[in-house]
This record gives structure tokens, C-alpha cells and sequence, in this order.
């Protein structure tokens, strides 16, 4: 049998879904927090029966027989045409005399492929013979703050999608019998297939030259009709054609192949820059569930820190991480206003980021004040960048940080095992879940299904590669800090 989730992945993309990539840090990171999600339906619903089968088969097999016995069920599955999906509750209605199907969601709201697996339901339920008077998404408040303990009947939201799913049954059925036709035909992709989404599978990416009219700044609409037109190349693009005055300046950054420098910028975001000068960056990781107190489902809670404090010449650098479990934001704060000087600058890329996670660390501290005095000394490396005050070609048109390290400086992030920060997320996720997982309380309960979910699949790096790719992002700020630098005094009177 195969999952329903598949069936979406092929309607996706077929050339995706031959291609096998379901193990992707994105794909992992979704399978273990809806497998969070799956544990707060069985705590929530408190059902007579659980189903915990080892096939899909047997489930399927279960699921029927308790409801030919009207006993509700968690972990239920119906299948279609060989095709099954879990339905997190089932529950008999007296009232209504039929079923209630209930789909528990790691999301904050109601996405449109909800629709489609409450659709297939539906349908599953309607050739099984079960009576669905209703089906409801189950999802997370995204208001909701965590106290001491997670409260599921705070946290947990719903909506009703029963007429809404009624309506798309049929195409779903259409959908499952065209993916059987499919898989038994044996028969290749045409050549000419092409995804909604014109994925990189179906349309082949190589990397952009630094000319390519699909690197133009904050235009990827307007670069794909030039190339839809025949201009390829970002000078070709014909005079009338409506730039912004940064797509400009990239253009002529790429025809003069040469580094774009306004002086009045750069200097003034240099004069800002007070000795001495610090360097932070925080790695972070989000889950379903806010896993500490004055948290929000999915918010972002720092995990590791990296300090580095530049004066004259020398440099201090200092790191924190915490692998335990534990809610260590307090001490993190503390750790922080001991590692930055009581004067100077605070350099950070994105400041909006990293604000956040110094406010959460200091409001967990209790030193509300404290943490805003670090957010007022903050200067934001990714402005001069985002304000056009340098541009080099090889950014093709971007202003991260890992576009513009190895523009300006030739280094950049290939050498590292972590070298991203959803890989940074799922590594970390992995690790403490299976600190937390054991020790009885909802918490671990729910982190012991997410390391079941874990599988075997792929390798997950150790906390020193994420403490390794936060010191590399902090210390690359320090190369384009010194590239900006090297840029006022050689190009700037």
C-alpha cells in the first residue's frame, strides 16, 4: 500500500517523486513534528482504542474492526485503491449517529492539502462503509504561549472542513486512480513534462552566471519574462524596459565587472561601528511544540551562541550551546553579558533575528532592561548590503551572507558538515529529543515520537558541527567587516 502523502508528492512533481527525495532535512524536520503532533491527538482525544499495527494492512484491519465495534480509535487508517492515510481520531457520534474524523496538523492553520487528505477520508470512509458526519483539522494556535506545563485544550485550535472536502472527493479518487495507472504502465516521463511549479528537476538550474537576467535583484517575475522574450543576458535587456535604481547599479556592476561602492553609504555605516567592536550570532531551533515556558508553537529558541570581540588586532572568541533538554536561556543571557563588553558596537547579520533571540533570553533572565540595552548598541551588517552601499557582481543579485563572504572575501561554507540552518535545526532537534525522550512527562512523551520518526534514514551531525557553523557565521562578519574596510580606503577620498 502506498501513503497518501506520496500521491500528493507525485501530483507535485513526478520527476521529484521518482527521484526519491523524501529524506531532505526539510522532509525529516515535517515527519518528526507531525509525528510530535500525532502524540498530542492520542493525549488530547483520549480514545478507547489506539491502533498501533506494524503495516499499513493491519491498521486498516484494526481500524474497521473497532469501528464495527463503535469504539473510537486514535491512529485509525482508511485506505483507497491501495492507497492509505492515518486519521489521527475516530470517533462515533451518537447524536449525529456517525463518525467524527479528526486530522491533527503540525501547522498553525489550515493549508489547502488539508483539504485533499480530508477529501480522500471521505471518500476511504465512504466505500468502507463508514458513515463521516463530520471531519475537522486539528491544528496549533499560534497565540498561544506556553506556561509551566503545555495545556493541549489552549493549544490546540480546529476548523471544520466536511463541505468544503466533500466537493474535491471526486477528483481525489480521479488523482488515485491516475497514480495506479502510473506505477503499473512502467511507462517513463515524457520528455516534455513539466511540474506546476517548473521545479529545478523539470527545468534544470545550472548555476547563474553572474550576466544571467534571472539574478536580477529582487526580480525574478521580470528576469523570467526577459528570458521568456529571448534576453538572456543582463545587458541585453532593452532601455525601456522599467529597473529599480539597485537593479541598475547591479547591471552596471556586471558590465564595468567591477565592485559598486557609494561612499556616503558605506561611510556611514561605518562611522557608526564603536570600539570595540563585538561580533554575535545565535543558532536557533523551532518545534511544533513551545518546548519552554513563554513560548509560541514554532518560535524560534536559541541553542547556541557565538561571541566574538575584536580589539586592535586580537580576537576574543567565545561560544555557548546547550545540548540537555534543559531550559538554558537564563544562563545564556548571563553567559552574554559576561562575553560582550560593556562598550561598543554589536555586529550582527539580520538584525531583526537576532534581537528577537536576545529579547527571549533576557525576558527568560528576568533582564528585560539589560537585553534592550544590548539591542540599542546593535549594528546590522546585512544594511550596507540591503541599501546597495556595495554590491559586487558574484552576488548575483543577493545580500545574504553566504552570497556575499565569498564575493568580497573568496571563503565561504563548503568545508563545514553543518552548513545551513535548517540542517543546523534538525541536528539539534535530533539531539535533544533524545535527551528529553523517557522520562514520563508529556514533553518527552511527545520528543519520543519525533526520534521514532527519526528512522534510520540519514545521519544527524553532533551539537560541535552546529557550534562549528555559528562560529564560522560569526567570524565571516569579521572578513566582510575588514573587505568594507579595505573597500572606504582604497575606493573612498
Amino acid at each position: 500500500m502506498v501513503p497518501f502523502e506520496r500521491i500528493l508528492a507525485w501530483r507535485r512533481c513526478r520527476r521529484r517523486y521518482l527521484a526519491g527525495e523524501r529524506d531532505s532535512a526539510v522532509v525529516v524536520y515535517a515527519r518528526r513534528e507531525q509525528a510530535r503532533m500525532d502524540a498530542i491527538a492520542r493525549e488530547h482525544a483520549r480514545t478507547e482504542l489506539t491502533v498501533s499495527a506494524d503495516t499499513p494492512e493491519t491498521a486498516v484491519g484494526e481500524t474497521l474492526c473497532a469501528v464495527n465495534n463503535g469504539r473510537s480509535v486514535s491512529g485509525a487508517t482508511l485506505a483507497l485503491d491501495g492507497v492509505y492515510l492515518a486519521v489521527e481520531v475516530l470517533r462515533y457520534s451518537s447524536r449525529r449517529e456517525g463518525w467524527e474524523a479528526f486530522l491533527y496538523r503540525a501547522a498553525t492553520g489550515v493549508r489547502g492539502v488539508y483539504f485533499d487528505e480530508a477529501a480522500f477520508v471521505l471518500a476511504a470512509a465512504e466505500d468502507a462503509g463508514i458513515p463521516i458526519t463530520s471531519i475537522t483539522v486539528r491544528y496549533l494556535d499560534k497565540t498561544y504561549v506556553r506556561g509551566e506545563e503545555i495545556e493541549l485544550s489552549s493549544l490546540v485550535r480546529e476548523s471544520n472542513v466536511t463541505k468544503r472536502a466533500a466537493r474535491l472527493t471526486g477528483s481525489i479518487r480521479e488523482l488515485c486512480r491516475d497514480f495506479c495507472s502510473f506505477t503499473d504502465s512502467g511507462l517513463p516521463i515524457p520528455d516534455d513534462y513539466r511540474c506546476e511549479r517548473s521545479c529545478s528537476l523539470c527545468v534544470p538550474r545550472p548555476e547563474l552566471d553572474r550576466t544571467s537576467v534571472l539574478t536580477l535583484h529582487r526580480g525574478s517575475a521580470l528576469g523570467q519574462e526577459l528570458l521568456e522574450r529571448g534576453i538572456k543576458d543582463l545587458l541585453s535587456i532593452p532601455a525601456e524596459i522599467k529597473l529599480t535604481t539597485r537593479q541598475r547599479v547591479q547591471i552596471e556592476a556586471v558590465r564595468g565587472d567591477t565592485v559598486h561602492v557609494d561612499c556616503d553609504l558605506l561611510c556611514r555605516f561605518l562611522d557608526h561601528l564603536v570600539e570595540p567592536v563585538s561580533f554575535l550570532d545565535f543558532e536557533a531551533f523551532a518545534q511544533a511544540t513551545p518546548p519552554f515556558p513563554g513560548t509560541r508553537p514554532f518560535e524560534h529558541v536559541p541553542s547556541v551562541a557565538s561571541v566574538h570581540v575584536r580589539r586592535g588586532r586580537a580576537v576574543q572568541t567565545m561560544t555557548i550551546a546547550f545540548a540537555d533538554a534543559a531550559d538554558r536561556r537564563a544562563q545564556m543571557f548571563r553567559w552574554l553579558c559576561a562575553a560582550l563588553p560593556e562598550r561598543g558596537s554589536v555586529v550582527v547579520f539580520n538584525s531583526a533575528f537576532e534581537s528577537a533571540m536576545i529579547r527571549q533570553i533576557g525576558a527568560a533572565a528576568g533582564e528585560q532592561a539589560a537585553a534592550e540595552g544590548i539591542v540599542e548598541r546593535l549594528v546590522d551588517l546585512l544594511d550596507p548590503f540591503v541599501q546597495f552601499a556595495v554590491y559586487h557582481p558574484d552576488q548575483r543579485g543577493k545580500t545574504s551572507l553566504k552570497r556575499v563572504l565569498p564575493a568580497l572575501t573568496g571563503r565561504g561554507y563548503a568545508h563545514l558538515e553543518v552548513n545551513d540552518g535548517m540542517e543546523a535545526n534538525l541536528s539539534y532537534l535530533h539531539q535533544v529529543d533524545r535527551v528529553r525522550s523517557g522520562r514520563g512527562s508529556l514533553d518527552s512523551r511527545l520528543a519520543s515520537a519525533a526520534v521514532d520518526a527519526d528512522g534510520q534514514a540519514r545521519p544527524f551531525e553532533p551539537i560541535a558541527n552546529i557550534v562549528a557553523y555559528c562560529n564560522v557565521d560569526t567570524g565571516a562578519m569579521i572578513d566582510v567587516v575588514d573587505a568594507l574596510l579595505y573597500l572606504r580606503d582604497s575606493r573612498c577620498p
